[in-house]
């Protein structure tokens, strides 16, 4: 069991350096993460609307998460795999804003994005795999705010997702700059700043919303 752990770069170098903190503090920003996306699935179900949910975002994200999960078996980082779980809770939201007839509805491009876990296996180079990954789901995760520009509705999009999206995007940042990952540092980076700006439009439309009712 000893050996099964010390394969992974996390346990190699397991310490009182920045490392070892900075991974703690990726599983604790992960359970954060997820307990965001579990939220959303939430406002997802009680609105009973899937209007403003990047639907192309969210199915990219699923396959996007279980590709990170193989990419960290095959860099031994016990970090990316664990967060392939944040994938089936994408999948989630995705099937729950199918549901209603305000989303966007399902896209044929998911069949395309449930081939990469497997090329991720194949593939004799996983870093420059993962390096065109992080430049795709930075194209993809765009999606989000220009959804909204587009309804110019905040519609069901959780805030609480977002923030806890942003707190764990931080640490991954930090854990990715210890480890030398700069695609994954860079994409942490781009994220953050355009969930940013989703949180800022989420506001604007969501207190236009909040002044016509009142009216």
């Amino acid at each position: 069991m000893t050996h099964f752990f010390t394969q992974f770069i996390e346990f190699k170098n397991w310490g009182w350096n920045i490392t070892s903190v900075s991974f703690i503090g990726t599983i604790v920003f992960g359970i954060v993460f997820g307990c965001g996306l579990w939220k959303q699935i939430r406002t997802i179900q009680s609105a009973k609307s899937g209007k403003s949910i990047p639907m192309i975002l969210n199915i990219y994200l699923t396959f996007h998460f279980f590709t990170f999960s193989v990419y960290g078996f095959r860099v031994h980082s016990f970090a990316m795999i664990l967060n392939g779980i944040f994938g089936l809770l994408f999948l989630r939201i995705y099937l729950e804003a199918n549901k209603w007839p305000d989303s966007d509805g399902r896209t044929r491009l998911e069949y395309v994005f449930a081939t990469l876990p497997f090329a991720m296996a194949l593939i004799p180079s996983p870093s420059v795999g993962m390096s065109l990954m992080f430049i795709s789901s930075s194209t993809f995760l765009l999606q989000s705010p220009l959804e909204i520009m587009e309804k110019k509705d905040a519609g069901s999009v959780e805030p609480k997702y977002i923030l806890c999206f942003i707190a764990s995007a931080t640490f991954w940042m930090i854990f990715s700059a210890c480890i030398s990952e700069w695609p994954l540092f860079v994409a942490n980076v781009f994220g953050i700043v355009v969930m940013l700006f989703t949180l800022g439009l989420w506001k604007k439309y969501k207190k236009q919303l909040l002044v016509m009712t009142t009216n």
